[in-house]
């Protein structure tokens, strides 16, 4: 019966599904929601009969051994009969009405024994044929013998045991739903809306991944495509789609919402229970409580959906602020409570109220930093740019914030800041040898290298400054960008983000130091640091100390003396000698990152004939300076302006510099030669001394004529050679204190006088002492 209900049904909602589709109507809400329960019901029906299939196969033998009894009983009273009819016909009956009966009784008898022999489709099969041969034989008296109520009597005692027989096949085919797929774009999305409008009815999430597994099998009978399995996978896509579309991110807007106005009701000054829509949305733990289920061969769980949606959306709004962590956790508990949802902890780590910014997130965005912000190589500072922000104020980065950085993440972060750096600095490096590898860029410096080897004597060694400004003149010949920057000033661009990425990386190690330094600071005298297990334990040896130098009368008089612990407070002792040497080695560390990550790259800067061209490097620097120096006295009066939107310093532009020569240039040497600061000061010092002797004369002469506007523009002129030559005094300092990180062979000579005068302190006091 339930068989036959199900085929009804199917055969009804595909009619009505057709016909709909052959009008071109669009199915009312009222028909979705019933054909939506009619699949229901399918699938509920298929489920029902694989649940009950362990009583069915107990009471199938039974039942067929008693239809077969009936059909059995019936056909031999009919064999019995055909017999007699043919012993008394004799040779009365005519040939016709005799060749029937015999062929009727031979089917009579194959009928019977199939009966006696196992029931299977084939032997069904073929009682149908010895059935229709006997009783629908044309020709055939049989039928008019009988009667016709005993042959329906019969035939329906045969749909039974045919039934019986192939009830696992009728099962699958009545209950199969693959005409969904057909449908799906159409049905799909609507049913699983009603589903979440309606939460009661979540459990109806189960029996619809069961229809929409039906289709799967149609699927790969494809014959159009030469791959199925692409097909199956975009099915399988559109559903979990479709699932995430009209049934997650709705559920997680909901709770979310619920769980926020639960935590915050009391800033909303009305009690929780009063919120609008707050029974409505409770009913949605009738989905997050909802079993998992399989869907397409995986498990799903809309539970699991939901604590990942919120244990990120918990994370990344709690760590930047994680002063709302009480407020979190709060809706964490609610959402145990109230929802089921086992939610973890963030395990966030503690920060300060001046955190700043993220050092992780601006080393994996350092490209981005050292575009936007400017290194000031005293302060050990960094400001972003007031171009780079519309907001009004500008963050700043200190090695405070990246000490608290570092306390935050652990030290971890130095190294990958390391990585970071040295890949950034590797892709800016391929810009700079691109643009000196240009044709009209190295003819020029090729030019300027030849004419200063031979008049260097007629300059007195001094590369001119005439001569650097004709080379910025010639170069934006070539082409300027809309905001009037020229190919110089853009690669004097790189070499300070160049520059501000090295500068990024002191600045760690600088806040790393200074990490270690505060850890420091609750021990009274870190260089004279006593090694405690030694008190417990006097064979105990500090790491990298042999402690051969001890005295053996000192050994007895402290075993004597040795204090009694517990095992528990001997490895506290252990783990605090530990601690302390860490320090002490860490703030003791001469590890320079600067250095390392210049020996890293010039390792591979080896090939001659490939990267030759980078030696030329340095005779492009005095005109870099002149493009730097107009661009800084530019942003220095933008300062004295309302907006405010200028710049203080950027001496990435001179850390960039040393880097690259340190890098390129066979010896520093080479820009050395140039005497290029030197050619500056005693340029603008000439120009200084012709301006203010014009000026006298012009003011003489204003006097005279009473016309002050030439005075005015001497002024300014000599106010800008003034600027000028402030500038370059700052920028060569600039690049004496840049020259410092990179001298190696200096600092370890450096070392060796300053561990040789303590060594010589140390004999003075022995001798005082003796």
């Amino acid at each position: 019966g339930g068989v036959r209900i199900a085929y009804r049904l199917k055969e009804l909602v595909k009619t009505l599904l057709s016909a709909f589709e052959t009008a071109q109507m669009a199915l009312s809400m009222q028909l979705v929601t019933a054909v939506h329960a009619a699949v229901d019901l399918l699938v509920t029906v298929r489920v029902t009969y694989h649940s009950k299939s362990r009583y069915i196969a107990s009471i199938y033998p039974i039942l067929l051994d008693h239809h077969a009894f009936n059909m059995s009983s019936v056909l031999y009273d009919i064999y019995k009969r055909l017999t007699e009819e043919l012993q008394k016909g004799g040779g009365g009956l005519r040939a016709a009405h005799a060749e029937a009966l015999t062929d009727q009784q031979c089917a009579v008898g194959q009928a019977l024994a199939l009966l006696s022999r196992p029931l299977t489709s084939q032997a069904v099969t073929a009682l149908e044929v010895s059935m229709h041969v006997a009783f629908h034989r044309a020709g055939g008296v049989l039928h008019q013998v009988l009667g016709p109520r005993i042959v329906d009597e019969l035939f329906h005692e045969f749909a039974i045991l045919r039934g019986i027989v192939d009830h696992q096949r009728a099962a699958k085919e009545s209950t199969d739903t693959d005409w969904l797929y057909w449908q799906r774009e159409a049905l799909l999305p609507l049913f699983v809306r009603a589903i979440f409008k309606q939460p009661t009815s979540a459990l109806r999430l189960r029996t619809l991944s069961v229809a929409l597994h039906d289709a799967i099998p149609l699927v790969l009978t494809a014959k159009h495509v030469r791959a199925p399995q692409d097909l199956v996978a975009k099915y399988e896509k559109y559903v979990e789609k479709t699932l995430e579309q009209e049934l997650l991110q709705p559920l997680y807007v909901a709770i979310e919402t619920n769980l926020r106005m639960h935590a915050h009701a009391a800033v909303l000054n009305e009690p929780y229970k009063g919120i609008k829509g707050h029974n409505e949305i409770a009913l949605y733990s009738r989905l997050t409580t909802l079993p998992r289920f399989r869907l397409f061969g995986k498990w799903y769980s809309v539970a699991h959906h939901v604590e990942d949606y919120l244990d990120k959306t918990f994370y990344e709004l709690n760590a930047p602020h994680t002063a709302g962590t009480k407020t979190y956790d709060a809706m964490r508990n609610h959402a145990k409570a109230h929802y089921g949802l086992d939610l973890v902890e963030p395990e966030l780590p503690q920060g300060t109220v001046e955190q700043g910014l993220d050092v992780l997130v601006i080393t994996q965005k350092i490209h981005v930093f050292i575009a936007n912000f400017t290194y000031n190589l005293n302060e050990q500072l960094f400001v972003q740019r007031p171009t780079a922000s519309d907001d009004k104020h500008l963050h700043t980065l200190t090695s405070h914030h990246v000490a608290n950085a570092i306390r935050t993440h652990g030290t971890g972060i130095m190294n990958t800041t390391v990585n970071h750096v040295y890949r950034c600095l590797l892709k800016k490096l391929s810009v700079v040898s691109q643009f000196l590898y240009d044709d009209h860029i190295r003819s020029k410096l090729l030019k300027d290298i030849k004419y200063f080897n031979e008049a260097k004597h007629t300059i007195n060694g001094r590369f001119p400054v005439k001569r650097a400004e004709k080379f910025v003149a010639e170069v934006r010949k070539l082409g300027v960008t809309e905001d009037g920057r020229s190919f110089l000033d853009q690669f004097r661009e790189v070499v300070s983000e160049i520059g501000n990425a090295l500068g990024y990386m002191r600045l760690v190690r600088s806040g790393g130091l200074r990490c270690v330094a505060e850890s420091a600071a609750y021990i009274p005298h870190l260089d004279q640091v006593p090694f405690l297990e030694g008190i417990l334990d006097p064979n105990a040896k500090p790491e990298g100390q042999d402690g051969a130098d001890e005295e053996e009368d000192e050994e007895e008089e402290e075993k004597d003396f040795l204090p009694q612990v517990s095992p528990a407070t001997h490895d506290a002792v252990v783990m605090l000698d530990k601690n302390l040497a860490n320090l002490q080695r860490r703030l003791s560390d001469g590890s320079d990152y600067l250095l390392m990550l210049l020996r890293a790259i010039k390792s591979k800067l080896h090939d001659p004939r490939k990267y030759g061209h980078l030696r030329h490097f340095y005779m492009i620097v005095p005109s870099l300076c002149l493009s730097y120096v107009e661009m800084m006295i530019h942003q220095k009066e933008r300062l004295m302006k309302k907006n405010k939107e200028g710049l203080f310093s950027d001496d990435g532009f001179a850390l960039g510099c040393v880097f690259l020569l340190a890098l390129f240039s066979r010896e520093v040497a080479d820009f050395d030669s140039l005497h290029w600061f030197e050619s500056v000061v005693h340029h603008y010092h000439e120009k200084r001394t012709s301006t203010k002797a014009d000026l006298s004369e012009r003011i003489e002469q204003s006097r005279k004529d009473g016309d002050t506007m030439a005075s005015q523009t001497m002024q300014l002129t000599l106010s800008m050679v003034e600027s000028s030559l402030a500038e370059y005094t700052n920028l060569q300092q600039s690049f004496n204190c840049c020259r410092v990180f990179f001298q190696a062979k200096k600092r370890e000579e450096r070392r060796k006088k300053a561990r040789g005068g303590d060594d010589e302190d140390e004999e003075e006091e022995e001798e005082a002492d003796e």
